[in-house]
C-alpha cells in the first residue's frame, strides 16, 4: 500500500541532521531535478529500504529516514533520478518476464557510480548500509539452486557489491567484508564465480570503481551477452 508524502515531510528529519545529506540536497537536488513524488510504502519488498521509479520520477521508501544510513541510502535513490532525467543511462532492450534481470543488471552499472559521486562529493559514510547489507544476507540468503537464470541473477547482484566494496579503505569493514565474501563462496559457489567474472569484465571495459561512461558499459554488457549465451536472446543494447 503507497501513501503520497510531502518531500518537507519526508527528507525533514534528515536535511535537520545531517551535513552531508543538507549539502547533497542544495547542490543536487534542488539544482538538477525538478518535482519528485515522494510515496511510503508499507509493502516494500524484502531487503530494500527505499528505490527509485524512473518512470514516476519518484521514491518508494519504507520507515521514514531518520539515520545517516537512511539519508545515504535517500540520496543514492535521488542520484538514480538525476541520471536518468539527464539521460546518462545505459538502454537495455528486454523481454518483460526477464525485468528482474535487467533491474540488477543496470543497478550494478550505476550503483557504484552513484556511490562514488556520493563519497567523493559529500563524503558520506558507505560504509554504514554496507554492514548492514551483511548482517541481512546472512540472514536471509539461502543455498543456490540449479537454475542458470537464478544464478546469473545471484552473480550480478554479488557483482555489484563487490565493485561498491572497493569504495571502502576501514579495515575492520574490510575484514567483514572478506568473511562474508568466503562463507556465500561456500554457500553458492557457482554464483560467486560469476559475480568474479562479471567484476572482471567491468575492470576490463570500465575500470576499477565501475564502467562510467555509457560507451563503457555497452562494451561491459556485451561482453556478458558473449559469456553467457543463456543471455542472448533475453536482452540486448
Amino acid at each position: 500500500m503507497l501513501f503520497p508524502v510531502d518531500e518537507v515531510v519526508a527528507l525533514g528529519p534528515i536535511l535537520r541532521s545531517f551535513p552531508e545529506f543538507n549539502r547533497f540536497y542544495n547542490e543536487e537536488r534542488q539544482k538538477r531535478i525538478g518535482f519528485i513524488r515522494w510515496f511510503r510504502d508499507f509493502e516494500m519488498p524484502d531487503g530494500f529500504s527505499a528505490y527509485a521509479n524512473n518512470l514516476e520520477c519518484a521514491v518508494h521508501y519504507g520507515k521514514s529516514p531518520m539515520s545517516l544510513e537512511d539519508a545515504h541510502i535517500v540520496a543514492h535513490e535521488i542520484m538514480h533520478l538525476i541520471r536518468h532525467q539527464e539521460n546518462d543511462l545505459l538502454e537495455i532492450r528486454y523481454r518483460p518476464e526477464f525485468f528482474d534481470l535487467v533491474f540488477r543488471l543496470t543497478n550494478m552499472l550505476e550503483d557504484p557510480i552513484v556511490e562514488l559521486f556520493l563519497q567523493k562529493n559529500y563524503d558520506f559514510d558507505l560504509k554504514i548500509s554496507y554492514l548492514s547489507a551483511i548482517n541481512y544476507c546472512r540472514k536471509c540468503v539461502k543455498k543456490e539452486t540449479n537454475d542458470e537464470l537464478s544464478r546469473l541473477i545471484n552473480g550480478v547482484d554479488l557483482a555489484n557489491y563487490m565493485l561498491r566494496w572497493r569504495l571502502i579503505d576501514d579495515v575492520a569493514a574490510q575484514n567483514e567484508w572478506s568473511s562474508y565474501l568466503g562463507w556465500y563462496k561456500n554457500l553458492r559457489p557457482h554464483s560467486y564465480e560469476i559475480a568474479d567474472q562479471i567484476v572482471r569484465l567491468v575492470w576490463i571495459h570500465g575500470g576499477a570503481y565501475g564502467a562510467e561512461t555509457i560507451e563503457n558499459q555497452k562494451k561491459v554488457v556485451a561482453a556478458m551477452i558473449n559469456l553467457y549465451p543463456q543471455i542472448r536472446s533475453i536482452i540486448s543494447i
